[in-house]
């Protein structure tokens, strides 16, 4: 569970999740040890077309009632 400390967070399984997904293993970004994140880049067809980015959240944090 992420309770928002550093070393809670466990994103890694999700970047391992997604690489298996897509096959590939894409671009990992860990700021902090076990905290990562991954990024894919898809080429377009269209050269002249706008970028995309889509951009999920690994690092999701419990809802703290009290807040």
């Amino acid at each position: 569970m992420n309770t928002g400390q550093p070393d809670s967070g466990h994103e890694h399984r999700s970047v391992e999740t997604l690489r298996d997904y897509f096959g590939v293993d894409g671009t990992v970004f860990e700021p902090v040890p076990g905290r990562q994140s991954i990024v894919y880049r898809v080429a377009g067809t269209d050269p002249d077309a706008p970028s995309l980015a889509l951009v999920p959240h690994l690092d999701v944090v419990p809802v703290d009632p009290a807040g």
